[in-house]
């Protein structure tokens, strides 16, 4: 994630690589995203190495940029204005944690950077998502976590049990 420090943004950047922890609601909640500007959380996505097919940017980004050639690659998406849950809830559900770590109670907004490895094609992308997230998905998301949260309490869930990343 140190890579942001080598885009020339590294001036705005106020940490990176770093694990945030907070207590949203009376629930502990953590996680580690790859940087931040102010309480604006940034992450990266991958996907494409050792594929098989060629794969594509999601619908919904900003900007997509060739990473070979530092050129945009393709404008802005038709569904690039869509809440970043329409576009893909497990990205809109880290973010929305990552918010609530940096104390954001009612702006919910993340930028993913998704690179994207079209080996086939010879060609490596760099898709960018920068979403608010749904006030419905918030309040949504919210509820389940109270409820999982209950049920952790009751010891209907049990101790979770981190595994290492690969």
């Amino acid at each position: 994630s140190k890579i942001y420090l080598r885009l020339g943004i590294h001036k705005s950047i106020t940490s990176v690589d770093m694990k945030g922890e907070t207590i949203h609601e009376g629930i502990p909640i953590f996680g580690y995203p790859d940087a931040a500007i102010g309480k604006h959380p940034h992450d990266w996505k991958t996907s494409g190495y050792g594929s098989r097919y060629n794969t594509s940017p999601k619908p919904g980004y900003k900007k997509c940029y060739d990473l070979d050639t530092g050129r945009l690659y393709k404008d802005s998406h038709a569904r690039n204005k869509e809440p970043l849950d329409h576009l893909d809830e497990t990205w809109a559900t880290q973010i929305l944690f990552y918010s609530w770590m940096f104390g954001n109670e009612h702006s919910h907004r993340g930028t993913i950077h998704y690179i994207i490895i079209q080996e086939s094609a010879g060609r490596n992308l760099c898709a960018v998502y920068d979403a608010e997230i749904s006030d419905e998905f918030v309040d949504k998301t919210s509820e389940e976590l109270h409820i999982m949260w209950d049920m952790y309490l009751s010891g209907d869930i049990p101790e979770p049990t981190p595994s290492e990343g690969k």
